[in-house]
C-alpha cells in the first residue's frame, strides 16, 4: 500500500504533534506534495464533510437520511482491506482496494483507510461527505485546507454532551454489548468518548461542530438530522 506524493525520505509515524494527541501521523502533512496535487486536481472552492461519531453513536441512519432530503452531495466510502460482507458493493459500502491511500489505520485485523479516489471524486463532484474517526479529523482537514478546500468537520454525539463521559459510555457499550461482544470494540469506543470529553475545547477550537443524537423509538433524533441537512445545505 502506498501514500501518493510522499518524500520516500520521510517518516511516517504516529508522533503526537500536539498536547491533545489528536494530530495522528502527522509528518503526512510535511511530506505531501503540494504542488504536484494542485496540478493534478482542481479542488479549489471544493467543499469536504467530514462526518465522525462513534460506534452505535447513529451517525450512519442520520447521513443516509440527510442524503435523502441533500442530492447536491456526494458520498465517498472509506477503503478496506476486508472482503465484501453479503450485498455489500465496491465503491458505495467500501473501496475494497487500498493499494493507494492517503492515511489508514488498522481495526480487528483489517485496514480501514482515506482512499485517494478521495482527491478525484471531490475534484469531479465540488462537495463531498465521508465518514472518519475522530483521530483523522486534525490532518485531513490541514491537507485539504492546504489545497484551497472548505472542510467542515461534524461529530455525532450518542446523547447530550452535557450527560458525562460515565453516562454517554454506558448508553454505547449496552448497545455494542448488543450487536457485538469483542472486547476491542467495546475498548476503541470507550476511548474516543473519553478523548471527546477530555478535549473538547481543542476540537471545538479545531472547529468540530458536535450534533447531539439523543435516542427514541426513531432509532435517531429529529432535531439532530434537521441540523445536520441545516449544515450540508448552509456550509
Amino acid at each position: 500500500m502506498n501514500n501518493i506524493y510522499l518524500n520516500p525520505d520521510a517518516e511516517i509515524t504516529d508522533e503526537q504533534m500536539y498536547p491533545s494527541g489528536f494530530m495522528w501521523r502527522p509528518k503526512i502533512v510535511e511530506t505531501l506534495d503540494y504542488e504536484t496535487l494542485r496540478q493534478k486536481y482542481n479542488l479549489v472552492g471544493t467543499h469536504l464533510i467530514l462526518l465522525s461519531g462513534v460506534s452505535t453513536a447513529g451517525k450512519d441512519t442520520l447521513l443516509k437520511k440527510a442524503l435523502e432530503k441533500v442530492r447536491t452531495i456526494a458520498i465517498v466510502p472509506r477503503a478496506t482491506s476486508r472482503a465484501p460482507r453479503p450485498g455489500e458493493i465496491d465503491g458505495v459500502d467500501y473501496f475494497f482496494d487500498i493499494t493507494d491511500s492517503l492515511l489508514w489505520s488498522s481495526y480487528g485485523g483489517n485496514i480501514y483507510a482515506v482512499p485517494t479516489k478521495l482527491f478525484d471524486i471531490l475534484s469531479e463532484k465540488r462537495k463531498v461527505v465521508m465518514t472518519n474517526g475522530l483521530v483523522y479529523l486534525p490532518v485531513l482537514k490541514t491537507i485539504f485546507e492546504k489545497l484551497g478546500v472548505t472542510v467542515t468537520l461534524i461529530n455525532i454525539i450518542p446523547g447530550k454532551l452535557t450527560d458525562g463521559l460515565e453516562q454517554l459510555q454506558e448508553t454505547i457499550t449496552g448497545r455494542l454489548t448488543l450487536r457485538d461482544e469483542k472486547d476491542q470494540r467495546v475498548r476503541s469506543v470507550r476511548n474516543e468518548l473519553k478523548n471527546i470529553v477530555t478535549y473538547r475545547e481543542y476540537l471545538e477550537k479545531l472547529g468540530v461542530i458536535f450534533i447531539e443524537n439523543t435516542p427514541n423509538s426513531l432509532g435517531y433524533s429529529p432535531e439532530a438530522l434537521e441540523k445536520l441537512i441545516e449544515l450540508f445545505q448552509n456550509h
